[in-house]
């Protein structure tokens, strides 16, 4: 399956249309599309869609970036469409963008094992947990480190 990856603007709207309907598909407490289009807009926002050879979003991450650290805020991958390296193609374009960066990190659901595997194959580490960090339902998260270095 081919995916292209896009860095996604304010003004992306049909994207940012695309990318709230599979947020609200994927996330138990989805960000509205002004929220999208926002951090699109910001200064240090990073919105990145996986696109397919139609042009059509089949997943998407979120980031801020403040001076030399980075975190990822969000990445969904469509249902249909997972296990096809979707994840993998937007870590690392992420990654690329992000290379002079010292610090990266995320949170993930304790529970959520393909995603915790997906961050250990691109080089992030389990630096911490954060109890009872998620809600709907309540879970901790695990806090990870591109690298696994100290703060």
């Amino acid at each position: 399956m081919m995916q292209r990856v896009k860095q996604v603007t304010a003004e992306d709207t049909a994207l940012l249309e695309q990318i709230t309907e599979l947020e609200r598909l994927c996330i138990p407490n989805p960000w509205s599309f002004e929220m999208f289009q926002l951090e699109a807009g910001r200064t240090g926002g990073i919105v990145l869609a996986a696109l397919d050879e139609n042009g059509d979003v089949s997943g998407f991450l979120t980031a801020q970036r403040v001076a030399d650290t980075a975190d990822i805020n969000n990445v969904a991958v469509h249902p249909d469409k997972r296990r096809h390296s979707i994840g993998s193609a937007l870590l690392a374009a992420f990654l690329e963008l992000t290379q002079d960066c010292t610090q990266i990190f995320l949170e993930v659901r304790a529970s959520n094992e393909a995603a915790i595997g997906l961050y250990k194959k691109h080089g992030f580490l389990a630096v911490g947990m954060r109890k009872r960090y998620y809600t709907n339902p309540v879970e901790d998260g695990i806090l990870m480190q591109y690298g696994g270095t100290t703060c």
